[in-house]
């Protein structure tokens, strides 16, 4: 058309021309064959996610045969396979991985695409981060903690403002959860943050069950090696933020923390009991009405037994699988679940003892007295109607008012504290210094000091002190040279006191049984042993029900056990509850020769004592103890000392706290701010606590360390050309400055 010499007339024929053939050409030219659906199970096996499941469609009709029968919501999320029949079924897939025969198979069928989470080909844990909530607070809190972690991780959306987070790490992390928010129906935290982790899958594509709607990922899905690999603390860190930010939340875990299981081996008992009493025990909806009920009690099974016995405890778990006569057992649905069930454990024996025991007619008292004579004692009548003729003549010892005030008084082997033959309980919340005061009782018997913090001890010469620790054995060795350094002991009266690194269940006759084996074979001097602690009381009970009754008092009578063997103080430590009574049964209360409650607040460095309970002797009185922090070995080892503190001594209570921080604020005002570490000269807050305040070095450390967790002060940059830094105080209002004085009066 730029063509001067062609009219607009012929212009217009020429263009007319041209679309004229264009359109003879589209109209006789074959249309393109549609491309063919991408196969999504391929496209991400390609991306490097080669461990892949199948999904059971929202629709698919399920085999009434089939495990997921029972419930048809997990259509839609729950791995399945389609059968010749046409009928959707669970298999074994946590053991299965993928080939690339299964990716046309199971694209063919109609399946949703699962990738399972765990370890990877590679070494690197892929985790799915999956916050099921439809609060969206909830979900915009638990966004934000993930990005502050992991960035910008690819983000998978099923029915908003719920989210999936994908992330690769570079160690393992085992599943856990966070529950939050109110209790539905069952009594039960229904949103969560979960940690899927190996034996678990994320649905990467396929229908929401719900929106019916494609699953989108709004951030899109890298290839595996693309991922950037986080630290597996960057998880725990998440986990424990949330545990804090979400509503009424707790942190779950399915295998407990390593920090946090009890012992393995006291989970452990008797093959032919633990079969009794799972073959006693119904397996009901009623009883197991969860997954993770059923699958809890799946994991008590594989505790109960040893490593070596894991088929024997696999057919005993599929046995007991099989009762289930309210749908049809899988038997590849078992053996996944087992599959995953990973050391430590929280529950074993005990707890299946404990089932067995209220809801059929298996009796625990078996655990603890031969089976022929447990029966004896439920079933035969208090007075026969025809004693036989060759009852023995057993009487009961009777006492007069004269033989009762010959008995000799009792004898304290620590003035006030602690009587001998005695059961007692020294309890008080975590971090207050319990086993620092029960370790210092035991050193200062054991190595024959005169006193105890000016009470006199009067056990018997010689005699032995063992100490159970249950939690925290790794620090005796600091705890134990700190105390020896302090107290300036000599080698050769260091050996009488033995320690038990290793949980003892006190609720297994079998155990306790060992242990006083294993203290008659250890402890050969003729004094025998005069005090036995027990730290903690929870650790020697592990799967029991503290709040319950009958098993307080199975522990109650195994430390009876103990102080009749030996004639000795069986003292167990323990924790306090919310309301900071002692936890659990009162049984502990009245079962208690003597009962101690130590009281320290966070940050403080004095704690009180206070005697509770003492059966033969004056109580309602207390104590207050300084914990001072001391080195050993040259400063590589640490310790606290607990030291009384006499009446009347001088601390820093709230009026002098108040001081230190207005003088804080205005050195920080004035250009000096005060600083931390001892090279800063007049300027190091621990010199200036000391020297104007008049207080002791942990004393003020103390101070220091509270007001920094608690928020009072901070570090900041004061002066960025000189890089000089400081503490600022950021509010006072408010805040608890407290240390000692006032902290209980």
């Amino acid at each position: 058309m730029d063509d001067p010499n062609i009219s607009r007339h012929e212009g217009r024929e020429q263009l007319g021309d041209e679309c004229g053939r264009r359109l003879l050409e589209a109209v006789s030219t074959p249309a393109p064959k549609p491309e063919p659906p991408q196969n999504p199970f391929r496209v991400l096996f390609d991306m490097g996610y080669r461990r892949l499941v199948p999904i059971v469609p929202p629709d698919a009709e399920l085999s009434p045969n089939s495990s997921l029968s029972k419930n048809p919501g997990c259509r839609g999320k729950a791995v399945g396979i389609r059968g010749e029949d046409g009928l959707w079924r669970s298999f074994g897939w946590v053991k299965h991985e993928s080939t690339e025969a299964d990716l046309d198979r199971w694209f063919d069928m109609g399946a949703g695409v699962g990738i399972k989470t765990g370890r990877q080909a590679d070494g690197t844990w892929l985790l799915g981060i999956d916050a099921d909530t439809r609060d969206p607070e909830a979900a915009e809190i638990s966004a934000h903690e993930v990005a502050k972690l992991f960035g910008a991780p690819p983000v998978r959306i099923g029915n908003a403002p719920k989210a999936l987070y994908v992330v690769r790490v570079a160690d393992e992390v085992r599943y856990t959860r966070v529950e939050f928010g109110d209790l539905n129906e069952r009594g039960t935290l229904s949103d969560r943050v979960e940690i899927l982790s190996e034996g678990r899958q994320a649905v990467a594509s396929g229908i929401h069950p719900a929106t019916r709607q494609p699953y989108r990922w709004t951030s899109r899905l890298q290839p595996l090696e693309a991922l950037p690999v986080a630290s597996a603390d960057a998880v725990h860190e998440l986990l424990h933020v949330l545990e804090r930010k979400l509503p009424k939340a707790k942190l779950i875990r399915e295998s407990a923390a390593a920090e946090d299981a009890p012992p393995q081996e006291t989970l452990r008992g008797d093959p032919d009991m633990i079969r009794r009493a799972v073959e006693a025990t119904p397996n009901t909806s009623a009883l197991f009405p969860t997954r993770d009920s059923y699958v809890k009690y799946g994991y008590a099974i594989r505790a109960a037994f040893p490593p070596e016995q894991a088929a024997e405890a696999f057919d005993l778990w599929w046995s007991w699988c099989e009762r289930w006569r309210e749908g049809a057992p899988n038997f590849d649905m078992a053996a996944g679940d087992w599959a995953r069930m990973k050391p430590p454990y929280k529950v074993g024996a005990p707890w299946i003892y404990e089932v067995a025991d209220k809801h059929s007619d298996f009796d625990r008292a078996e655990v603890w007295f031969d089976a022929e004579a447990a029966e004896a004692t439920r079933r035969a009548p208090l007075f026969p109607e025809d004693p036989p003729a060759t009852r023995t003549a057993r009487r009961f010892k009777t006492l007069s008012i004269a033989d009762i005030l010959s008995r000799p008084d009792p004898v304290f082997m620590i003035d006030r504290h602690i009587p001998e033959q005695s059961v007692g309980f020294l309890y008080g919340d975590p971090g207050t210094g319990k086993s620092f005061i029960a370790l210092d009782q035991a050193l200062h018997i054991a190595l024959g000091r005169g006193s105890w913090h000016g009470h006199a001890i009067r056990s018997r010469p010689g005699g032995t002190v063992v100490y159970l620790a249950g939690e925290g054995s790794q620090g005796f060795k600091a705890r134990l040279q700190t105390w020896l350094d302090y107290h300036k002991t000599p080698s050769d009266q260091q050996d009488r006191f033995v320690l038990i690194p290793e949980g003892v269940n006190m609720m297994e006759a079998d155990q306790v049984r060992a242990l006083a084996d294993t203290i008659r074979e250890r402890v050969a001097d003729p004094a025998g042993v005069v005090l036995i602690v027990v730290d903690t009381v929870s650790r020697a009970m592990p799967g029991a029900d503290e709040n319950l009754q009958k098993e307080m008092t199975l522990f109650v009578r195994a430390c009876d056990v103990l102080k009749e063997e030996f004639g000795c103080c069986v003292m167990g430590v323990h924790h306090a509850n919310r309301e900071g009574q002692m936890r659990g049964s009162s049984v502990l209360l009245g079962a208690g020769d003597f009962v101690f409650k130590l009281d320290r607040k966070k940050g403080a460095t004095v704690g009180r004592l206070t005697c509770e309970k003492q059966k033969d002797a004056p109580d309602n009185w207390h104590e207050d103890y300084r914990f001072e922090k001391v080195w050993a070995n040259g400063g590589v080892l640490s310790s606290l000392i607990p030291t009384r503190v006499e009446a009347g001594a001088k601390t820093a209570g709230a009026d002098q706290a108040a001081a230190i921080l207005k003088e804080m604020d205005a050195a920080w005002k004035a250009g000096r701010p005060w600083a931390e570490h001892h090279n800063t000269g007049e300027r190091q807050a621990l010199r200036r606590m000391m020297q104007d305040f008049g207080l002791v070095r942990d004393e003020a450390q103390g101070l220091l360390d509270h007001w920094k967790a608690s928020g009072v002060i901070r570090m900041e940059k004061f002066d960025a050309g000189r890089n000089r830094r400081g503490f600022r105080v950021v509010d006072i209002s408010g805040q608890d400055v407290q240390c000692e004085a006032g902290l209980f009066d």
